[in-house]
């Protein structure tokens, strides 16, 4: 009865500190994205419900990134309090051991890695693909309400459109001229009798279609023709509306799609595109496991953290967390451009990370001291602690 008593109490000890660092990481990282996308209300007049509606879209990113190291930092601030308290030092004496201790933790990350697998293999993917759609939709909506009859419409990046007349029922435009000057080593001018601005929402792109005209281009470089004019009787200018791309149709990205499209895609495609699915794949399911490894370092690192205090603990977690996140940087540019084999490439940091826990688990229950995390510890007191005047 009395270990059901303290496991809650080391439960609650690990769950208030994550629950302040989710809320804290997930309002930083808002207030960020929060900023870029207040100039579309104030600049372009996007209205306010649309850009809450993409700030919702971006939560699951977030989250997947924010329970992780809400976790590890939960458990390495509780586990740090209670050693600087002597509570551990109690409780071993009371007989309890650190592998009793670990369970409420591991119980704690097993709900945050049943959270972030939701997230990673279902609503992520959907959140990336609304996202993008709705940054089409808006920046579509803006082109067509931009677009008037003799005004220069310079909306869009490296272009300036201008038609003479427009048909307000069919949207036809009579007297086009278009100057693209996205290329500044040839700048393009084209002129055309008409044109109608057509969508293409699956695949993400606008295009003007245009009829009866010319195209002028200018070449400096090219010494014999530096001036060069075509006409046409149907061209078709596509328009960069989408931020990923410059008006092509394009594929969705890895992190839109489902995760059974995924399976097909790497079994379809031998090419670089079926090898990043793949890799995509088992990021998918390595990512969620990230809070169950994380706690398990945590709780011997916070135990013997205690000397450098609240503020000690901390800067070790964000330390242990952005080397993680590296190496899993290196392992998906390895395994997707590099060549290298895409199962033991991305699985490799989950394999370090749970070795590392491990290893620090046995030696803290062997009461053995860590000499890299003493070093540390002693650096980052002289950081986090105010220096006291001598009197």
């Amino acid at each position: 009865m009395a270990y059901t008593r303290i496991e809650r109490y080391i439960f609650r000890e690990i769950l208030v500190p994550t629950l302040l660092s989710l809320g804290i990481f997930t309002f930083v990282l808002l207030a960020g994205r929060t900023l870029k996308l207040a100039d579309l209300v104030i600049s372009k007049g996007v209205p306010f419900a649309d850009v809450v509606r993409l700030l919702g879209f971006l939560l699951p990113s977030f989250f997947t990134i924010t329970i992780p190291l809400s976790v590890l930092l939960g458990t390495l601030l509780a586990f740090s309090r209670l050693s600087a308290d002597a509570e551990i030092i109690a409780m071993k004496a009371a007989g309890i051991s650190l592998t009793r201790l670990l369970k409420p933790t591991l119980l704690l990350a097993a709900l945050a890695t049943l959270g972030t697998s939701a997230l990673v293999l279902f609503f992520e993917p959907q959140a990336n693909h609304a996202f993008r759609s709705q940054v089409y939709s808006m920046a579509s909506r803006q082109a067509r309400v931009a677009l008037k009859p003799r005004v220069f419409m310079a909306e869009i990046p490296g272009m300036v459109i201008y038609a003479d007349r427009m048909k307000e029922r069919t949207g036809e435009l009579n007297g086009v001229m278009i100057s693209d000057q996205r290329n500044s080593q040839v700048p393009v001018t084209i002129f055309a009798d008409s044109g109608r601005l057509l969508s293409d929402p699956e695949g993400r792109r606008l295009t003007l279609a245009l009829s009866r005209g010319q195209i002028h281009r200018y070449a400096p470089h090219r010494k014999e023709t530096p001036y060069q004019v075509v006409g046409f009787s149907r061209y078709v200018v596509n328009l960069p509306v989408d931020a990923g791309g410059g008006g092509e149709k394009r594929q969705p990205k890895m992190k839109e799609i489902p995760l059974r499209q995924l399976f097909r895609l790497a079994k379809a495609d031998s090419t670089a595109r079926g090898r990043h699915a793949a890799a995509e794949i088992h990021s998918r399911f390595s990512r969620p496991l990230t809070p169950l490894l994380l706690a398990l370092l945590a709780l011997p690192l916070g135990i013997q953290s205690n000397r450098s205090g609240r503020g000690g603990g901390f800067a070790i977690g964000l330390v242990v967390f952005l080397c993680y996140y590296m190496l899993v940087s290196l392992a998906n540019t390895l395994a997707i451009e590099s060549g290298w084999p895409v199962i033991p490439t991305l699985w490799a940091p989950a394999a370090i990370l749970l070795a590392c826990g491990l290893v620090l688990f046995q030696r803290a229950r062997q009461e053995k001291e860590l000499r890299l995390l003493a070093v540390l510890q002693r650096r980052l007191s002289g950081i986090w602690r105010p220096h006291r005047k001598e009197v």
